[in-house]
C-alpha cells in the first residue's frame, strides 16, 4: 500500500514538473519572440543615396534587414516622386515611420541606425546656357544664312536644362526655326539623350554683316549723274545684309540734292532718262501692226515723248486724239 502510494506520487511528481516546466518554457519562448518582433526591422539610413526610377521606395533609400515577408514589405513601402529633373527629396526618420504606420508597421517594431535623414537624388547632367549658345553659333558659323555674316550675338539667355540620363548619352541638334528678317535669325537646340528627344532651347540671335555702300565725295546737285568721281564705294559692317544685286549706282541720276559724305540710298536716285525722241507739235508716224497688217497714218505730236512713254497725237485726217507709245525709231503706236 505504501509502495503504491510512492509510485503514484512520484507519477504525479513528474507530471507536475513536466507541466510547470511547459509552461516556464512556453513564457519563456513568448517573451523572447516578443523581443525579437520589437526589433524585427532594422533600416541604415546613409546621408546621401542615387536612385534611377521616379518613384522612391524604402528599400532603394536605405539599407533593409529582417526576416521573411516582413523585411520584402517593409522594402516597398513608397516614400516618394521625382515631380521634375535634377529634384532632390530630402526623408527623414519620422516620415519614414509615418509611411510604415500607414502600411500597419508599428514604430516599436522598426530600429533605426544611420543618419537621421538622407537626400534622395537621381543621376543627372545640366546643360548650361552657355553650352546651349555655343551650339547654336556654331550651326550658325557652319550655316551661315548669308555669306557676309561677320557677327553672331544672342539676344537674351535660355534657361540651363536638367538631363536625367547618363552625360555620356547626351547630345545636341542645333536648326533655324523660322528664318527672320531685319538681321535676326532664331535657332532650336534640341536635346538628345538615351536616342530620343528629352527636350529643347530656342534662342534668338542679332547677326552682323559685312555689306558695301555708296558715299557721296562732293555736293551732288539734284539732276546730277553719279559717277565714279564724286562717289566713293565703302564697306561697312551691317545689321542687315547686302541688297541681292547690289551694285554702284553709276549713271543713275541723283533726284535730289546729295551733300558731301551723304550715304546714297536708293531712293535717292532714279534711272537716267533716255533722250526725247519726239518734240511737241512734231509730225509723227502713226503705225499699227495686227496679225502682218500694217496700217499707217500721220498725225501731231500734243507732247514731248521719250522712248516707251505713252503721248497723246492727234490723227491729222480724223482730228481723233489716240493716246500713242513712242517707239525708237521716232513713230509712235496706238495704245488700245
Amino acid at each position: 500500500m505504501d509502495l503504491k502510494m510512492g509510485k503514484r506520487s512520484l507519477a504525479e511528481y513528474f507530471i507536475l514538473s513536466a507541466v510547470i516546466g511547459f509552461l516556464f518554457f512556453g513564457y519563456f519562448s513568448s517573451a523572447v519572440f516578443a523581443a525579437a518582433l520589437r526589433g524585427e526591422v532594422r533600416i541604415y539610413l546613409p546621408r546621401e543615396v542615387t536612385v534611377d526610377s521616379n518613384e522612391v521606395n524604402l528599400g532603394e533609400v536605405g539599407i533593409v534587414r529582417g526576416g521573411g515577408s516582413v523585411l520584402s514589405a517593409v522594402s516597398k513601402v513608397l516614400l516618394g516622386r521625382f515631380s521634375v529633373a535634377g529634384q532632390q527629396i530630402v526623408i527623414n526618420r519620422l516620415a519614414i515611420l509615418s509611411r510604415l504606420a500607414s502600411e500597419g508597421i508599428s514604430g516599436s517594431e522598426v530600429e533605426f541606425t544611420g543618419a537621421e535623414e538622407v537626400t534622395v537624388k537621381q543621376p543627372h547632367r545640366i546643360i548650361s546656357s552657355d553650352k546651349f549658345i555655343k551650339a547654336a553659333c556654331d550651326f550658325i558659323k557652319k550655316n551661315p544664312p548669308n555669306k557676309s555674316v561677320c557677327g553672331v550675338k544672342p539676344v537674351g539667355r535660355p534657361m540651363d536644362f536638367v538631363v536625367v540620363s547618363d552625360a555620356d548619352q547626351t547630345r545636341l541638334l542645333a536648326n533655324y526655326v523660322n528664318r527672320g528678317t531685319g538681321g535676326c535669325e532664331s535657332v532650336r537646340v534640341v536635346v538628345y539623350a538615351g536616342g530620343r528627344i528629352v527636350g529643347s532651347r530656342e534662342i534668338l540671335f542679332e547677326l552682323k554683316y559685312k555689306r558695301r555702300r555708296s558715299v557721296s565725295l562732293v555736293d551732288i546737285p539734284a539732276g546730277g549723274i553719279i559717277s565714279s568721281e564724286n562717289i566713293k564705294i565703302e564697306e561697312v559692317v551691317s545689321d542687315t545684309p547686302e541688297p541681292r544685286g547690289w551694285s554702284p549706282p553709276y549713271g543713275l541720276i541723283a533726284k535730289r540734292r546729295l551733300e558731301a559724305g551723304r550715304v546714297i540710298e536708293s531712293s535717292f536716285v532714279v534711272q537716267e532718262r533716255s533722250a526725247v525722241v519726239v518734240e511737241r507739235r512734231q509730225s509723227v508716224t502713226i503705225r499699227a501692226e495686227s496679225t502682218g497688217l500694217v496700217v499707217t497714218a500721220v498725225g501731231e505730236a500734243l507732247e514731248k515723248g521719250r522712248v516707251g512713254e505713252c503721248i497723246k497725237v492727234r490723227n491729222t485726217d480724223s482730228k481723233r486724239i489716240v493716246l500713242a507709245r513712242v517707239k525708237e525709231d521716232g513713230t509712235v503706236e496706238p495704245v488700245l
